[in-house]
């Protein structure tokens, strides 16, 4: 039957030893909770796993097999496999190919760091960000949701549908605009562009 502990659900007793901490839930495992300060009417995020293994003590969890988080105020959501979470350090990692979406922005790769406390996402390989108009892809890359700061490194490709652009470089960075378009640059090496002009009408 279905088991809660501190908002955490899963259908068979989890296993706990108050004396180490050490904590395993069989699955699957749901969590919701609302965010601090959110309105009334702000949906719930909720987070899911097939299995959770930790420590109470450490507050360090691993949230094996399939993994999803969804956050409907604005528009998140994540999917991957094993993700291991360090809630003192307020840090997410996992090893293994995943996906996301926020808003419009949307991304995959494989292997993916998050330090909420920086607001830094970090992308260790395969890195593909994409919104309307625009797809970044590189061997990895980082993003700082808090400043909009961007790094691309390794075999970079940044495709634009306004007129057909396509630049490759070593490394790129720049920024993420609020109104989602990218701004580049190449510090201290080249940026090879190509592009389609229109053809003027007579």
């Amino acid at each position: 039957r279905d088991h809660c502990v501190t908002g955490v659900q899963t259908c068979a007793l989890p296993i706990w030893v108050p004396s180490t901490g050490q904590l395993d839930a069989m699955g699957p495992v749901m969590a919701e909770q609302r965010p601090t300060n959110a309105a009334p009417d702000h949906p719930p995020q909720r987070l899911s796993a097939e299995r959770l293994q930790g420590n109470t003590q450490t507050q360090a969890y691993t949230l094996l097999g399939a993994v999803r988080f969804e956050d409907g105020g604005p528009s998140q959501r994540f999917e991957g496999r094993d993700v291991h979470l360090d809630l003192k350090g307020q840090s997410g990692t996992t090893a293994l190919p995943f996906t996301f979406t926020r808003g419009a922005l949307q991304g995959s790769g494989s292997g993916l760091r998050v330090l909420l406390k920086q607001g830094l996402a970090q992308i260790e390989n395969q890195c593909r960000v994409s919104q309307p108009g625009e797809t970044l892809e590189a061997q990895r890359c980082q993003w700082n949701w808090l400043t909009g700061a961007v790094e691309a490194h390794g075999s970079v490709v940044l495709r634009r549908q306004a007129n057909q652009q396509e630049s490759r470089a070593d490394e790129l960075v720049g920024s993420l605009a609020q109104g989602g378009s990218v701004t580049i640059s190449s510090p201290g090496g080249k940026v090879t562009s190509r592009f389609q002009i229109p053809r003027q009408r007579r």
